[in-house]
């Protein structure tokens, strides 16, 4: 999902814009191992089936729909993550962008589970 968001043509450039950073830059950062996209692609699949996992346990253990457990969850575990934001005084835009990806998955986890 990540990839797709960030992906220039959808929004990977004005997430640019708001960091600071260029294709060019990024390039040169994954060629000269300054950067580990193993290790955030890895992290974000566990993050992601951990996710998946405790969503699925909640949907078991209540009798509230799985689309408002996964909204809950969305709010309470992703867009609580905050502090950064206001520390570093990085833009509401670039706080949506990072976090917003987060949340569509976790929905789209929740309709899954919904339908399926």
């Amino acid at each position: 999902m990540g990839m797709i968001w960030y992906n220039p043509k959808v929004l990977g450039t004005i997430w640019m814009e708001h960091t600071g950073l260029s294709m060019e830059v990024i390039e040169a950062k994954i060629e000269s191992g300054e950067t580990n996209m193993g290790l955030a692609i890895g992290g974000s699949v566990v993050s992601g089936l951990v996710t998946n996992m405790v969503l699925g346990m909640l949907i078991i253990a209540s009798s509230i729909s799985p689309i408002m457990l996964a909204l809950m969850c969305s709010l309470g575990f992703v867009m609580t993550d905050i502090g950064m934001y206001g520390f570093e005084g990085r833009t509401w835009k670039l706080y949506l962008i990072d976090k917003g990806w987060m949340v569509i998955a976790i929905l789209i986890s929740g309709i899954l589970h919904t339908y399926l």
